[in-house]
């Protein structure tokens, strides 16, 4: 993720971004990924995958990387089974009802603080 060379081999970002956010929304697409790989074999139900997508949303960096690649992901599962059609659809959703809902959470700092090891 942090060498430049290798990370033109994955998908460009569709409109140009800084290197820091486009390595940021690689890591938001890899967790959609990881929710996908789980809701397909089956270990997590239509109402868990909705609870960790409203938790995903409440970000920043989330919604932006929806905002920008969703419509790949709706045309990449669209072309895929049934599954992967309600994947997508509970995605779209939950990312309309975090944006209904309000502004996103603002981002962490993470950084060296004296008050903590």
């Amino acid at each position: 993720m942090s060498n430049r060379d290798l990370l033109q081999a994955w998908s460009p970002p569709v409109a140009p971004v800084t290197l820091k956010r486009h390595q940021q929304h690689l890591i938001t697409s890899l967790a959609l990924g990881e929710l996908l790989q789980r809701f397909r074999i089956g270990h997590l139900s239509v109402g868990k995958l909705t609870v960790k997508l409203d938790g995903h949303f409440r970000g920043e960096i989330a919604r932006e990387q929806w905002e920008r690649e969703g419509l790949g992901w709706r045309r990449t599962m669209e072309a895929g089974d049934r599954r992967d059609g309600v994947f997508v659809r509970l995605v779209d959703e939950s990312y309309r009802a975090a944006v209904a809902a309000g502004p996103a959470s603002a981002l962490l700092e993470f950084q060296d603080r004296p008050d903590r090891p």
